[in-house]
């Protein structure tokens, strides 16, 4: 008995592709934006950059503080960490999260009324 070997015959450019070939072809073709491309925004206003930098300098100073005091002193045991935590867990986090709630009512479109007639 004699084996016969086939041979693979290529497709013309015009037939269906396979679908390793769609897959790869729709990872790169670039789709239109549903509502067209939005313009660059900065995440922060000057509002949350200032109130961001203010956080900075209150824990420059709760660490200025503690360097200049003795190293056992009340200073740096109690007044500098305390300023320290200020800065860190309320006033830089209140400078990323400001205005927050503004900027999520602007996003979300007012629903729309509808004139339904009165009985």
């Amino acid at each position: 008995m004699a084996q016969q070997r086939t041979t693979t015959q290529t497709r013309p450019s015009a037939a269906k592709p396979t679908a390793r070939q769609s897959a790869s072809t729709a990872r790169t073709q670039r789709r239109p934006a549903a509502g067209g491309a939005r313009p660059f925004q900065m995440p922060f206003e000057k509002q949350n950059i200032t109130i961001i930098l203010a956080g900075v300098l209150v824990i420059v100073l709760g660490y200025y503080l503690m360097s200049i005091s003795e190293t056992m002193g009340s200073l740096a045991l109690d007044v500098a960490p305390i300023i320290l935590v200020i800065g860190y867990i309320i006033v830089i986090p209140y400078g990323i999260m400001y205005g927050a709630k503004r900027l999520k009512a602007k996003e979300t479109p007012a629903p729309e009324q509808t004139n339904t007639p009165a009985a």
